[in-house]
């Protein structure tokens, strides 16, 4: 059992005010998930351990609280992300704190990591920390990377193949079966109707359903061991004038995957359910947004948690409904500078992530929140990277994710490796009270681990 201490030292530098907050933190069950996952998958034990420095040696800092529960494990929508730090340097970002390499040791208990954010960095509200995975050759948590780039883990196989186009829809944590859709077993057909000198698409989709055990094994299972695939469910949308494709089919992790479409100034959408794997679909259910001009095409709509994400047409900022009061829609806009470019995708704890080009030709990761607020990266790069490239179409039960894009987003293929997710919650502490960092104030976390 391992118990957590939090300590966090305000220095005030215009007035010399010194203050301390600290007390015990929630050790949740995060590490229950990713040790089995990466060993499992014969990652070396050296890439995760010590485990205060690998699978809880990065932190993030939100500026609301969290709930305080052993399975809050994913990264959170009901709080935003104010900073984080994982065990480098770092002076250039505003949003990235350092690790105090020389306060940071081994006790005779268990582990001391202490970290210090400058006048310049984390200001604004904090009300929350949280450990999380420092990733082992990088040396840092990014928390918009959201799963471990280093190597790819419980694959889907394809007949010889395991690196090809896969559009995951949910996983069966305990019986280690993943569903999703492909190429494969999926087509859209057309018929012209000459009455009405229109052509009506027909999109079907094929699920398949595949045994990865990544957390919970059977005593013949291998290393990384994968099942061929079987088909289990088959279904189909007729639309009329245009098709939609195997990417509009997203979960919206709450027991439904969605297929959702803009057009114009409305959209469409049909429910799934995955609850239960009987992929039954529902009818058409219609989104009317007059007056506000969508972007259509795959990748620019999802839903999660009970909310529509719908782009706009300039790609400047997102429409925001609320699905159980379709009349509840907010406008988020995202600083001036910024535009969508990627696929926009949904996040199991609710909200949404995706990456936005600058301006000036720089990239960078963004988190959306179902209040209307972004969050942008502090690091900006002029090509692409891991924070703004990321964005996996499924995040598992047992943290895992999968669909996401090669490193730099160019590979589709890679959509069918399994990655871990590392941007969740391995410890939560909610401050007495939120503080307010300013530019006048330095902050240190000191964070002890200890073995009970």
């Amino acid at each position: 059992m391992i118990k957590g201490h939090v300590q966090v030292d305000l220095h005030n530098h215009k007035t010399g005010l010194r203050d301390r907050i600290e007390g015990d933190n929630m050790i949740t069950n995060a590490m229950n998930y990713v040790i089995p996952n990466l060993i499992g998958a014969g990652i070396s034990a050296s890439e995760i351990m010590p485990l205060c420095q690998r699978v809880l040696g990065g932190i993030m800092l939100f500026d609301g609280k969290l709930t305080e529960d052993k399975n809050n494990i994913f990264f959170p929508s009901e709080a935003h992300l104010v900073a984080s730090a994982g065990r480098n340097t770092n002076t250039e970002y505003a949003d990235r704190g350092s690790l105090n390499v020389a306060e940071t040791y081994e006790t005779d208990t268990g582990f001391q990591s202490v970290w210090d954010f400058t006048t310049s960095q984390a200001n604004g509200t904090i009300g929350s920390l949280a450990l999380t995975m420092a990733e082992n050759n990088y040396y840092y948590s990014d928390p918009y990377a959201i799963d471990w780039r280093r190597g790819t883990i419980h694959n889907v196989l394809d007949g010889n193949k395991d690196a090809f186009e896969m559009y995951p829809l949910c996983y069966d944590s305990e019986r280690g079966y993943l569903y999703y859709q492909d190429y494969n077993n999926s087509k859209v057909t057309s018929r012209y109707d000459s009455s009405e000198r229109v052509t009506y698409y027909t999109s079907i989709f094929g699920i398949m359903k595949q045994y990865i055990p990544a957390r919970v094994y059977g005593i013949a299972d291998a290393v990384n061991r994968r099942k061929t695939a079987e088909k289990v469910a088959e279904f189909s949308i007729e639309i009329k004038g245009r098709s939609v494709g195997y990417g509009y089919l997203c979960s919206g992790y709450d027991g439904y995957a969605y297929l959702i479409s803009s057009i114009d100034e409305a959209a469409e959408y049909w429910r799934v359910k995955i609850s239960d794997y009987s992929f039954e679909i529902s009818d058409k259910i219609n989104i009317n947004l007059k007056g506000c001009k969508l972007k259509q095409g795959e990748g620019k709509a999802v839903i999660s948690k009970g909310y529509a994400f719908l782009s706009a047409e300039d790609l400047k900022s997102i429409y925001i409904v609320n699905l159980a009061n379709p009349a509840d829609v907010k406008q988020a806009i995202l600083p001036s500078d910024a535009a969508i470019n990627t696929d926009v995708i949904a996040l199991n704890n609710g909200g949404i992530k995706f990456g936005v080009k600058l301006s000036d030709g720089r990239y960078c990761g963004a988190f959306g929140y179902p209040d209307g607020n972004f969050v942008l990266q502090g690091r900006k790069e002029k090509s692409a990277f891991k924070g703004y490239v990321s964005i996996p179409r499924l995040i598992t039960d047992n943290l895992m994710a999968y669909g996401n894009e090669g490193y730099d987003g160019s590979e589709g293929n890679y959509k069918s490796y399994g990655r871990q997710v590392i941007n969740y919650l391995g410890s939560i502490f909610n401050l007495p009270q939120p503080i307010v960092k300013t530019a006048a104030t330095s902050m240190k976390i000191t964070y002890t681990l200890t073995n009970v």
